[in-house]
């Protein structure tokens, strides 16, 4: 979880730029409902990284008052107006949120996707590179992907977008946000630009 130093408590992003259809995010993914009262749609709601060929991380809030049977996974999609193909469209056969998430704080805010068929790597479709556990990534700059909100409470965008912000310590986050805000949890700041409703995951 990134958590930003306002008085918004967000998961798209708000600001950053485009990614280009040229550029390089192999292991990004959106997250979609499949269907809505409307009939057969995909729309995603969140992102998420591929670690494995069966396995997508993303953020356990992501699923509240969702079901797994309702969830696919888009792969290779730059535009989520227009999934590629059928084949980069892949059933969920479970999700597992971290069993100690908390809604309330975001803590442990984590879950594991598995999906139905195996995701076939190629050029374009890759596992994302995980930290070495107990990384200290205070003060790095760090990259935010996701499909979310291009301004708070607006509408989203179509296109994945991308922010560059950074590691704050600890201390400044719970200065911004309380005692609520956990060791294990990440804190960013980014001067007018932040993640907002539907990055998260991403």
């Amino acid at each position: 979880m990134t958590s930003h130093l306002s008085s918004h408590i967000g998961s798209r992003i708000v600001g950053g730029k485009y990614i280009e259809p040229n550029e390089y995010y192999p292991f990004l993914v959106g997250l979609a409902e499949k269907i809505n009262y409307y009939g057969y749609y995909y729309g995603p709601f969140c992102g998420g990284s591929i670690i494995t060929p069966n396995h997508v991380i993303t953020a356990a809030h992501c699923f509240r008052n969702r079901m797994d049977k309702e969830i696919v996974v888009l792969l290779e999609t730059h535009d989520r107006k227009h999934p590629r193909s059928k084949g980069g469209i892949i059933e969920v056969e479970r999700i597992q949120q971290h069993p100690d998430y908390r809604n309330v704080t975001h803590v442990n805010d984590i879950a594991i996707v598995t999906v139905a068929s195996p995701i076939k790597f190629n050029k374009n479709i890759g596992r994302v590179c995980l930290p070495t556990p107990g990384s200290d990534v205070t003060g790095r700059t760090v990259r935010i992907l996701g499909y979310g909100d291009v301004q708070f409470g607006g509408l989203s965008t179509t296109r994945p977008k991308k922010l560059d912000t950074t590691v704050i310590p600890l201390y400044k986050c719970r200065k911004a946000w309380g005692r609520q805000i956990k060791s294990t949890q990440l804190c960013t700041y980014s001067d007018g630009e932040a993640p907002c409703q539907g990055d998260s995951g991403g």
